[in-house]
C-alpha cells in the first residue's frame, strides 16, 4: 500500500509538472530579463529590460562585469524576421542592428533549423557558420516568484564531420517558439544563460 501510495504521488507530480509546460513566454516594455554569465572563470550578470516589442525589439542592458557596461539595443523587424547575422558580444554603448540579432535567432533560421534540421548564420567576423538541431528538451526558468518549465530546441555549430560523425562546437538552448526564437542559454566560449524573468508589476518592488 506504502509503495502505491508512493507512486501515486510521482505521477501525479509528473502530470502536474508536464502540464505545467509554457509552449511561449510572453515579453513586453518593462519586462526585465537576468542572465547568469560565466567568462574568464568568473561569474556575473546580464540584465536587460525591454523597451519596445514592436516594430523594432529593443532593450536596454547593464552587466556587473569588471568593469560594468551599459547601452542600448534595438533590432529591426526586418532583421528580427529575416536576418541570417549573430552578434554575440555586448560590450558597451549603443547598437542599432538591422542586419542581424543578437541573444534571439531571427525567425527566418530559427523555421529553418526546426523544419531542416539546418541553418547558417554569420558571425561578427564575417565567418560562416553552420548549425544542426540537436533535440528537445524541457528547462527550468524563474518567472517573477514562480518555476516554470519551457520548451527548447538545442542546437550546435557544426565544425567538421559527416553524416557517420559529426564534431560539435558552440552550443545553443533556443526557446521553441517561432515568434519568439529567443536564445535561452548560448556556450560559445563564454556561457550565458536566461535564470529569471520579472515582468513589470514585479519590477517596481526590486
Amino acid at each position: 500500500m506504502k509503495k502505491l501510495l508512493v507512486l501515486l504521488i510521482l505521477l501525479f507530480a509528473a502530470v502536474n509538472s508536464f502540464a505545467s509546460v509554457k509552449q511561449d513566454i510572453e515579453l513586453k516594455p518593462g519586462t526585465k530579463m537576468i542572465y547568469s554569465v560565466f567568462r574568464n572563470g568568473n561569474y556575473s550578470n546580464l540584465i536587460l529590460t525591454i523597451n519596445t516589442i514592436f516594430p523594432n525589439l529593443s532593450f536596454s542592458y547593464q552587466t556587473t562585469f569588471d568593469p560594468a557596461t551599459k547601452g542600448d539595443v534595438t533590432i529591426t523587424r526586418d532583421a528580427f524576421l529575416n536576418a541570417d547575422h549573430m552578434v554575440y558580444y555586448l560590450l558597451g554603448g549603443d547598437m542599432y542592428i538591422d542586419n542581424g540579432t543578437t541573444l534571439w535567432f531571427s525567425q527566418k533560421s530559427f523555421i529553418e533549423l526546426k523544419n531542416s534540421g539546418s541553418t547558417q548564420i554569420t558571425s561578427e567576423d564575417g565567418s560562416l557558420i553552420k548549425i544542426n538541431k540537436l533535440n528537445n528538451s524541457v528547462k527550468k526558468l524563474f518567472i517573477n516568484n514562480d518555476t516554470v518549465y519551457v520548451n527548447y530546441m538545442n542546437a550546435a555549430q557544426v565544425l567538421s564531420g559527416n553524416s557517420a560523425e559529426i564534431e560539435y562546437g558552440d552550443t545553443f538552448q533556443i526557446l521553441d517558439d517561432p515568434k519568439n526564437p529567443m536564445i535561452l542559454k548560448m556556450d560559445v566560449g563564454w556561457t550565458v544563460e536566461l535564470k529569471k524573468i520579472i515582468y513589470p508589476e514585479e519590477s517596481k518592488d526590486r
